[in-house]
């Protein structure tokens, strides 16, 4: 691991990242939501809460496609719903971890459980199993409300801010949410899980069938969750007592493994990345990262979206042990 990195790990492994905080759920009147949740009155000021990481690129275009509609009219209009969208949205693990304990929250607390969702338009896969995800704590299909980066025009708006700030905070009410959700359903058979990324993923084993061989010759049971359905996927995590896998969104589910669960996260050298140690800290998972050599070019859009290698054998020894 590059110094530079290993410093900048170093101070992030030391915070306090689960200390209680103070979370503040916001009503807004007639506001824009564009792009990721971008939320803009109707003087076009932003709503600094809803920023998540949009750039000032990115905060510029959306004014800019606000200010192209011929009137406020022309575009879709919602009367009410809780923001359940923010960057990240077309990734499972932030969905997950940062958007659906929002509407959990707001529901929760406000009463307002016929109030509907606002989600972001990503993929089909993640539509459906973001869907799921919101029907385990209450929400019925038609009170999710779906839309892309275009501008849309909502009355009257819940924002609920304070609950994440990726690589620096996870509120524990995120957990005591997936606690919620998951203390009804039973235990998946599967002792020994092997979290697969699936084809095209932007990070891989570089060898994938020898580890995924070598890992089912130790007990594993191979597993991708874009296949299952969410209820399907927090059964597979919440019965295992070890879980291997390289970093990525399927690997977020460990959220649901009960404490003690053993954790074998495969990373790549230079990644600046702690979310799998801070979920791990959260549910007292005992957590191992295997940080490998990157090899290959880069195939995502951060620049340790590479493949890793390491010798099957070693691997076969470490979540052996």
């Amino acid at each position: 691991m590059p110094d530079g990195v290993r410093n900048l790990l170093d101070n992030l492994w030391q915070r306090s990242v689960h200390e209680g905080r103070k979370i503040r759920i916001l009503e807004f009147f007639d506001v824009f939501i564009a792009k990721e949740g971008l939320a803009f009155d109707r003087d076009l000021n932003l709503i600094p809460e809803t920023r998540t990481y949009h750039s000032d690129g990115e905060i510029d275009e959306a004014i800019t496609k606000i200010k192209s509609l011929p009137s406020v009219e022309a575009a879709e209009t919602i009367d009410r719903c809780i923001l359940t969208k923010s960057r990240g949205a077309t990734n499972y693990g932030h969905f997950i971890l940062e958007m659906l304990p929002r509407a959990w929250i707001a529901r929760k607390h406000l009463h307002v459980d016929d109030w509907p969702v606002l989600i972001h338009r990503a993929s089909p896969d993640l539509v459906r199993v973001a869907s799921q995800a919101l029907n385990t704590i209450g929400i019925g299909d038609g009170n999710i409300i779906v839309s892309g980066d275009d501008p849309v025009f909502v009355k009257h708006i819940i924002v609920v801010d304070g609950l994440t700030a990726h690589t620096q905070y996870l509120s524990p009410f995120v957990l005591q949410c997936f606690d919620e959700i998951s203390n009804s359903l039973p235990v998946g058979p599967n002792k020994k899980i092997y979290a697969s990324r699936g084809p095209r993923s932007s990070r891989d084993f570089h060898d994938e069938g020898v580890v995924a061989r070598k890992l089912t010759e130790a007990g594993y049971t191979e597993t991708f969750s874009g296949v299952l359905d969410f209820q399907s996927q927090i059964r597979m995590f919440k019965g295992a007592e070890r879980v291997a896998g390289v970093m990525g969104a399927a690997l977020t589910n460990i959220a649901f493994c009960k404490p003690g669960t053993q954790i074998f996260c495969f990373m790549p050298s230079t990644a600046c990345e702690v979310l799998f140690w801070m979920i791990a800290q959260a549910r007292r998972l005992n957590y191992y990262e295997i940080r490998c050599t990157e090899v290959g070019p880069q195939i995502g859009s951060l620049p340790w979206d590479r493949s890793i290698q390491i010798d099957p054998e070693i691997l076969a020894s470490i979540v052996s042990a």
